[in-house]
């Protein structure tokens, strides 16, 4: 039964999750005085002065002695032998909440931006109050400040990463409470700043510089330091420079790089494109990111996986790349053009005078690559393929640099890095690895976890030899999860839903990584390289089918819980939610990190769970402007309505696919799917939800009269059925018509009507868009300080509700009429 220790709040100990008896003060005090040290022997003299101090007892010993027996006691599989060097309390420091805080945060600071941001939210979320709680000594109070220190450390830390990820306004809030408990801690009053600065507050921002350099020059006699000082010089300059996030999207280097040394000289030589090309297994990623980690580009550094070689899907499009490096450099999701050279363009335009590398990996052909590439800019591309990409070459100029096996020395380099020196390699099995960092990966890993295990080389082999050596020496409950794992759905899988694929604990996943079959590449996530995956894809396990469809229904059950945060509309077909999502960003955050997963399971599912996560699909897609993945789920979700013989859940794809065809520019589609959406609309409420899509699709296509009579019937619709939130949206919609056929007077009486209703409900959406069309409305009138006030009171409640996309749009027309504070 495992034992937790927590320091970080009062001093507890938990077995399965229950609270140990652990005494008295003093007992627990002679125990926390241990777990500071894990397995490290403590003389009793050090324990005694930790614990007592100067206020020891006559006979400390016999007390220091009686307060460990009792402790073992309390924790019985918890050694605390008494040996040489004192007394050690053996425990994995993963079991001691102050030792996994420590790990996390070391972790978080060499990690990727998105990995180290869920790093430092666990190691914070490991504090519970103040360390050791009431226990007071000296010793402990020294520790106490010590650990504190650390905490802001990394609190700092992890806001300066935030503000680089463009999450500034989410920090405002708790950065304002620290500035309050540490007002002259320069670095956190910068952050503030500009928190402040970039959620265009930025007559806020220069006040807290004014209060911060009033409180140094009172208590310390001293100005702002130079950083601060230049950062109050560029926020009364408005520097545009401010508001333009740095990306960090690399994965992490890897740890054990060996060799090419000529490879990293080509590198180093300037050039516009680079291309790493070689056989699977080769290394190209390690070397990409290895020289991408050791070179200064300061503008930041953007990471892709275009998966031109997985077998477990088809290539990413470079419109999905390109959004996500849209997204990366601060573009609003409202901002980002649905058509793919709209947005190469707009991307190519950022990046015209900034230093970045940018890493293509994997890529199938030059034609995935040619729209990823910056164009004038001073930035570097570096693609990785398994072909040449002569393309590249001979029309963009890259220089190619083509990736061979290891040399036998750098082989045996590499072997003798991951299993020690001591450990003695049959030198024919390096001859036999052939110089194939994955082949060297997989022996190394396979010798590491049996020690026992001669490490000689097979008679003959390939690398399909060595996958099946190091697959035959797993047992069974391995071997059946590796062989499941290669057929999951999506990119990579966390770790909730391989278990429930698999039938194992995380254990099972982490015995997989050591003998490289599996690589953990973010918290709580792991994948196959493709030539893993695709071995493992072709061992036959008739549990396979059976293990892919407990997959698919807890994807299908668990996006049903985060789906109701993002929207409560209840499902046409009944489906029991598995879990629940206390919020919006709870949701989110799950959808961000399955997505990919779900979206490739829509491949796998049959109709009626296809229909299911088309549908649980929807608002998540929608919020984060994926419009692309948008309308490719409804297609295949529309397939599966198709068959499934029911009217309202066709009427209901036709409706949602024509919507998200709207999205991407696709408006005959659109008006084709919405037109028979209404045709089978059974339902009055369903109508106006149709209706009001319609009005959308109409005015895209400049039809302002239809697009006008489908706004009113919606208004009418919902008020005759009753559903007030959807009349005041409808009304909006109606106000927006009017103003688009020139009559603003009437467009003012909707939105006006629209902004009464929402108010009277405590509808904030509605209240907001309303507050924004009359934003739009004074505007339009020449009447710019009333459309300024209902604009902030629009951005104010969308702020609140989270609504990104609709936020970046009303920034940018407080932007436009000169307004950003």
């Amino acid at each position: 039964m495992p034992v937790e220790f927590r320091l970080l709040g009062g001093v507890e100990a938990l077995r399965d999750g229950v609270p140990v008896d652990l005494g008295p003060a003093r007992q627990r005090c002679v125990l926390a005085a241990l777990l500071v040290e894990p397995s490290a022997a403590v003389p009793a003299d050090r324990l005694i002065e930790r614990v007592w101090a100067d206020r020891a007892p006559q006979r400390v010993r016999g007390a220091l002695h009686s307060h460990l027996t009792r402790l073992r006691r309390a924790l019985p599989g918890v050694p605390i032998p008494h040996g040489p060097g004192g007394y050690v309390l053996r425990v994995d420091e993963e079991a001691v909440d102050l030792h996994r805080f420590r790990a996390l945060v070391r972790q978080a600071r060499t990690a990727p931006d998105d990995d180290a941001a869920v790093l430092f939210e666990q190691a914070t979320g490991l504090w519970r109050g103040e360390p050791f709680g009431d226990l007071d000594t000296p010793w402990l109070t020294a520790v106490r400040a010590g650990l504190e220190r650390e905490r802001v450390a990394a609190e700092l830390d992890h806001a300066d990463l935030e503000l680089r990820r463009g999450g500034h306004a989410g920090l405002i809030a708790p950065l304002t409470a620290r500035a309050a408990r540490h007002p002259l801690d320069e670095r956190l009053a910068a952050q503030l700043v500009l928190a402040l600065y970039r959620a265009g507050r930025r007559a806020d921002a220069l006040e807290h510089h004014r209060r911060t350099r009033e409180l140094l020059a009172e208590e310390l006699g001293v100005d702002p330091n130079p950083h601060l000082v230049e950062l109050h010089r560029r926020v009364l300059a408005s520097d545009p420079r401010l508001t333009d996030p740095v990306p960090r999207q690399l994965p992490a280097a890897p740890g054990l790089f060996t060799g090419r040394t000529a490879e990293l000289a080509a590198l180093d030589v300037p050039a516009p494109v680079l291309v790493i090309s070689g056989a699977g297994g080769i290394g190209k990623t390690w070397l990409a990111l290895h020289w991408a980690h050791g070179q200064r580009f300061p503008d930041g550094k953007l990471f892709v996986d275009l998966r031109g070689f997985d077998p477990s899907g088809e290539p990413l499009d470079p419109s999905t790349a390109l959004r996500g490096f849209l997204d990366a450099l601060g573009v609003p999701p409202a901002a980002v053009p649905p058509d793919q050279d709209a947005r190469a363009g707009l991307y190519r335009s950022l990046l015209v005078e900034r230093r970045m590398v940018i890493v293509l990996d994997n890529a199938r052909d030059s034609a995935q690559v040619v729209p990823l590439l910056p164009g004038a800019s001073a930035s570097t591309v570096v693609v990785t393929s398994r072909d040449r990409l002569i393309g590249l070459t001979t029309g963009h100029g890259a220089r190619s640099v083509v990736l061979d096996v290891l040399s036998e020395e750098d082989s045996r380099v590499l072997l003798a890095r991951r299993l020690g020196a001591e450990r003695v390699v049959d030198p024919e099995v390096v001859t036999w690895c052939g110089g194939s960092p994955l082949a060297l990966a997989l022996v190394a890993g396979q010798a590491a976890e049996h020690p026992e295990f001669p490490l000689t080389a097979p008679d003959e082999g390939d690398l399909s030899t060595v996958l099946s050596w190091s697959y035959d020496a797993l047992p069974p409950e391995h071997a059946s999860a590796f062989r499941l794992l290669g057929s999951a759905p999506g990119p990579d899988i966390g770790v909730a839903a391989a278990a429930v694929l698999t039938g194992r604990p995380e254990s099972v996943l982490r015995a997989l990584e050591r003998v490289s079959l599996l690589a953990r590449h973010s918290p709580g996530r792991y994948r196959m390289h493709d030539l893993v995956r695709r071995y493992a894809r072709e061992l036959p396990d008739p549990d396979r089918p059976a293990a892919l469809a407990r997959l698919l229904e807890h994807y299908t059950r668990t996006a049903r819980a985060a789906r109701a945060p993002l929207d409560p509309e209840p499902s046409p077909l009944p489906l029991e939610p598995e879990g629940t999502f206390a919020d919006d960003t709870a949701a989110l955050r799950w959808f961000d990190a399955e997505h990919q997963c779900l979206l490739a399971a829509l491949d796998e599912a049959d109709d009626l769970t296809a229909w299911h996560l088309a549908w649980t699909l929807h608002p998540f897609l929608f919020r984060r402007g994926h419009h692309r993945w948008h309308a490719d789920s409804w297609r295949r979700g529309l397939e599966a309505a198709e068959r499934l013989g029911n009217r309202r859940v066709l009427a209901m794809a036709h409706q949602l696919h024509g919507y998200a065809c709207s999205a991407v520019g696709k408006l005959d589609e659109s008006l084709e799917h919405l037109e028979r959406a209404l045709e089978l609309a059974g339902e009055r409420r369903f109508e106006g939800h149709v209706r009001l899509c319609l009005a959308g699709t109409r005015s895209l296509r400049g039809e302002k009269a239809p697009a006008a009579a489908h706004a009113t019937e919606a208004v009418a619709i919902f008020r005759e059925v009753g559903d007030r939130v959807w009349e005041a949206l409808a009304l909006n919609a109606a106000g927006w018509a009017a103003a688009e056929l020139g009559d603003h007077r009437r467009a003012a009486e909707y939105c006006s009507a629209g902004l009464v209703l929402a108010r009277e409900d405590g509808n904030r959406y509605g209240e907001a868009a309303a507050l924004d069309s009359l934003g739009l409305l004074a505007q339009a009138s020449g009447a710019e300080a009333d459309a300024i006030g209902h604009y902030r009171e629009a951005l104010g409640l969308y702020r609140e509700l989270g609504a990104a996309r609709s936020e970046a749009a009303t920034v940018e027309r407080l932007r436009g009429l000169g307004s950003t504070d």
